[in-house]
């Protein structure tokens, strides 16, 4: 049994205005014992200043309160999501590295400041294409040494782009993949297996389950399990299917991090 959730936005996200108590005993009555805080760190804005979008300081305190309201009850794990944006690679470091965090989701949501799922990405790309691209711009930022614990839902763009078939074909994404993958392998890193996909009724995982396969075969074996919820009653949804799947693929563990060091949970 799946007992971590590793995605979870509360109000200190900008689409979010769950409070973290809340979160927390709904985590508790869902049966988990870990969680993980992981609210937006990043801006479409080149001109704003990433401390106007989280006080760390004041996020670090309350997580504090509630690790010692909770204690004994659910281990509460400090965590971020960080848009891999290159011009932000400072600001970003420079703030993670003020504070003890346990957890970083490395995600790509916009390159240059321009959202992946608007038009001004994709524009009249094939649904192809608009993959390569996007896998393109997910490997250099990988390659650039930003600090994180797992990529965040690899195959994000299969939400957008208004195409018939928006599944990534493995096949023709198959040498990006693989590096984008070997390299997060190298680097001691992992990525997650998001559930959210079934609440947009994409009827796969984010990433798929062909790349959560090709992830095994490479050698993979840190992976994360998370809802993305933004509300907390979608914590943990799907969470059994997910275990149900990635037992058929092979995996023996699921991943947790304290301190930035995962830990592995066997599942099943």
């Amino acid at each position: 049994m799946i007992i971590s959730d590793y995605h979870i936005h509360s109000h200190y996200s900008f689409d979010s205005s769950e409070a973290m108590q809340n979160i927390a005993q709904k985590a508790i009555d869902q049966g988990l014992k870990e969680i993980a805080l992981t609210d937006h760190f990043e801006t479409l804005d080149p001109n704003m200043n990433l401390n106007q979008i989280i006080d760390y300081k004041r996020y670090y305190q309350d997580v504090e309160e509630l690790r010692e309201k909770f204690a004994g009850k659910l281990t509460i794990r400090l965590g971020s999501e960080i848009n891999l944006e290159k011009p932000m690679k400072s600001q970003m470091e420079d703030a993670i590295n003020r504070y003890p965090f346990d957890f970083i989701i490395g995600s790509l949501h916009a390159v240059d400041f321009v959202d992946v799922g608007m038009s001004e990405y994709y524009g009249n790309l094939s649904v192809d294409e608009y993959h390569r691209r996007y896998f393109e711009d997910l490997l250099d930022a990988v390659k650039d040494g930003f600090t994180f614990s797992v990529l965040g839902h690899l195959d994000f763009v299969t939400r957008y782009g208004g195409y018939r078939n928006n599944i990534v074909d493995v096949r023709k994404q198959y040498d990006l993949l693989r590096e984008i993958l070997t390299n997060v392998i190298d680097l001691g890193r992992g990525i997650e297996l998001n559930t959210s996909a079934m609440r947009y009724r994409l009827d796969d995982f984010h990433p798929s389950v062909n790349i959560l396969r090709l992830y095994k075969e490479l050698g993979g074996e840190i992976i994360t399990i998370g809802s993305d919820s933004h509300t907390a009653r979608t914590i943990a949804q799907d969470f059994e299917l997910a275990e149900e799947v990635l037992l058929q693929l092979g995996y023996k563990y699921y991943a947790t991090f304290e301190r930035m060091k995962p830990i592995l949970n066997r599942l099943g």
